[in-house]
């Protein structure tokens, strides 16, 4: 088996969604090392059903492989032809599922972030997600293989599940480019006119396989072709092509020509086929190696975040730390300044507690000065009856009671004299025993105010000794847990250095 003389003329059902499967298993196994060229069985649009016929019997969910070797003097040609150019825009597929063919979030190949595949899209295309599919109209996807294009279409969009669907499967670490559309007729006739350089004999024929899609999306243009007119062609209508992969949109043919003796004969596709069977193989490699790649990109990711996180954390648990410290300082002030309130309140309620003893021994005595002034004034009553009755004696006695007449007067002007004082000084002892009864109820209302201050006092103390406690205890745990994560980071720092020295 060569290259040139032998190929591996391979369908596959269409709906299994197992051509990459295939072709992976193909390569793996290294028992077909000729050309893989096919596509997958077609059936009616509604996508219902495809067959194969293995030569006894109709089967689904198969591939059906045909190995044909040709004669000495017959030559292949290989011509595949598709309107796309590429853009500088691509993406690397994060979260796929290549058994449903969809993908769901990306990594932005300029800025290396993740992101939701449909924003990434709007965002590329400064759309909203209502013109997105208008956007789409004139674009495809590719991937590239040995810098050459293999179209992944997309099959539909669902903004819900925010999810897009292909009709060739995408894996993680597969880097997605923007295709841009190219016109359909002169992309064939300028490929195909490049594939006949150099081929000298005679033109056979061709047996062609080509995307329904391509000609669903082209069929105003199909009646422009005109480069095959003079070729006799047989062919496929297929759900996608095999062409060393799998591809969409893709018109893959396998040209035979009948070459004689000394004609110059060259095919740039297979003269080189040994390059692009080593790169249709590497392509899985490469999507592993993309793979581990890009985990190592996400874990390095992790891990500079996580050590700048680790290195704020330190931070802030050093500055929590010192404000810990300083809160345990000031509650010891405060409780300092409570305890000196306390004692001053403790004082300020003995001294009015003398203060109130002083003023009951006050209210003692003024009782006592009232008893001997209403004393005085029974006296001052008595001295006022008796100077009465010595003025009655005296004028009885006439002339010879003259003079005693007269200190019975001035006994009454003394006795009045006294009575009034004492009377006076009655109103006055009252007001003054009102104003002491008022200031005694007032001092023992300060008294207990004093008393519930001091209980009230010793409870705040109590709490703010609790808290100074707990801030203390606080600040210890905070300490321990910077002296913790400085470990941590030492640790990870060598860990480091150990993953760059294996790397």
């Amino acid at each position: 088996m060569r290259p040139d003389n032998c190929v591996a003329y391979t369908l596959i059902d269409g709906l299994s969604g197992s051509e990459s499967f295939f072709m992976e298993a193909a390569y793996e196994s290294g028992k077909l090392p000729c050309l893989i060229i096919g596509g997958s069985a077609g059936g009616k649009l509604d996508f219902q059903n495809t067959w194969l016929y293995n030569n006894h019997e109709t089967v689904q969910n198969k591939a059906v492989v045909t190995l044909i070797r040709f004669r000495e003097d017959i030559r292949l040609g290989v011509l595949k032809s598709q309107n796309f150019k590429l853009s500088p825009y691509s993406l690397t597929v994060a979260q796929a599922d290549p058994v449903r063919r969809t993908i769901s979030s990306v990594v932005r190949n300029d800025t290396g972030e993740l992101g939701d595949a449909i924003s990434e899209l709007c965002r590329h295309f400064r759309c909203d997600e209502a013109a997105l599919e208008g956007k789409l109209r004139n674009y495809s996807f590719a991937i590239t293989i040995d810098d050459d294009i293999y179209v992944r279409s997309i099959s539909g969009i669902n903004y819900e599940t925010r999810e897009i669907s292909f009709y060739c499967d995408l894996d993680f670490g597969d880097e997605l480019f923007l295709v841009e559309n190219t016109d359909f007729v002169q992309s064939i006739e300028r490929d195909y006119q490049q594939f006949r350089k150099n081929k000298g004999g005679v033109l056979l024929g061709g047996l062609f396989n080509d995307c329904i899609l391509r000609r669903l999306y082209n069929q105003d243009r199909l009646g422009q072709v005109t480069c095959f007119d003079d070729v006799t062609i047989a062919g496929f209508s297929t759900f996608g092509e095999l062409l060393g992969v799998n591809i969409n949109q893709t018109l893959t043919a396998l040209m035979f020509y009948r070459v004689r003796e000394g004609d110059e004969f060259h095919d740039e596709y297979l003269d080189n086929y040994i390059n692009k069977y080593s790169a249709f193989k590497g392509f899985f490699l490469k999507r592993k190696l993309n793979q581990i790649n890009h985990i190592m990109m996400m874990k390095d990711r992790v891990w500079n975040t996580s050590m700048k996180s680790i290195e704020l954390l330190s931070g802030v648990i050093e500055t929590c730390s010192g404000k810990a410290l300083e809160n345990e300082e000031l509650l010891g002030s405060i409780n300092r300044r409570f305890k000196e309130l306390i004692d001053s309140i403790e004082d300020s309620g003995e001294k009015g507690q003398t203060i109130g003893e002083e003023l009951a021994k006050l209210s003692w005595n003024t009782d006592k000065i009232q008893n001997i002034l209403r004393e005085i004034v029974e006296i001052t009553g008595q001295t006022n009856i008796l100077g009465f009755n010595a003025s009655i004696e005296a004028a009885r006695a006439g002339q010879a009671g003259r003079g005693f007449a007269v200190i019975a007067r001035e006994v009454k002007i003394l006795a009045d004299k006294t009575d009034a004082s004492a009377n006076g000084s009655k109103d006055s002892i009252k007001s003054l025993i009102s104003s002491l009864d008022v200031l005694r109820i007032q001092s023992e209302r300060i008294i207990n105010t004093q008393k519930e201050a001091r209980t009230n006092s010793l409870s705040l103390k109590e709490d703010i000794y609790l808290l100074a406690e707990n801030s203390s205890a606080i600040e210890r745990n905070i300490t321990g847990n910077v002296s913790e994560i400085k470990q941590l980071k030492s640790n990870l720092d060598r860990m480091k250095d150990v993953i760059e020295l294996l790397t």
